[in-house]
């Protein structure tokens, strides 16, 4: 299988709240696995930054749907690339518990292994 990955950016148009969330993840965890698409994606304060990986077609026609998608616009492509091996093989869609927290003082605490990991693989 040609695996391929891709990283975005884009900027909410509304806040979600909880049962919309939990909408849209499930939702798309079904949809990925269908698809053979793993990832993550990070819901930040006026961003989103997600990671979706699997056949490089399928890949390809989810951000084209995520582009139409009217809860968020301004979708930047961040990196993409051809993959040996998954970074995310075991998440249809990490969300949950992975989240960054973010703290009283308004910073983001990035340690959560996906949150870190997803960092890292923006760093190169």
């Amino acid at each position: 299988m040609d695996l391929y990955f891709l990283i975005y950016s884009s900027v909410p148009t509304k806040s979600l709240n909880e049962s919309d969330l939990n909408e849209l993840i499930s939702v798309s965890r079904k949809e990925n696995k269908a698809n053979a698409i793993t990832g993550v994606l990070l819901c930040l304060p006026g961003m989103y930054l997600q990671l979706i990986e699997g056949p490089k077609d399928k890949v390809e026609q989810l951000y084209l749907n995520i582009q139409k998608d009217k809860r968020h616009i301004k979708t930047d492509i961040l990196q993409e690339g051809h993959l040996k091996n998954r970074f995310f093989p075991d998440w249809s869609m990490a969300y949950d518990s992975d989240q960054p927290v973010i703290k009283a003082d308004g910073v983001i605490d990035f340690t959560a292994p996906a949150s870190l990991k997803l960092i890292e693989i923006l760093q190169g």
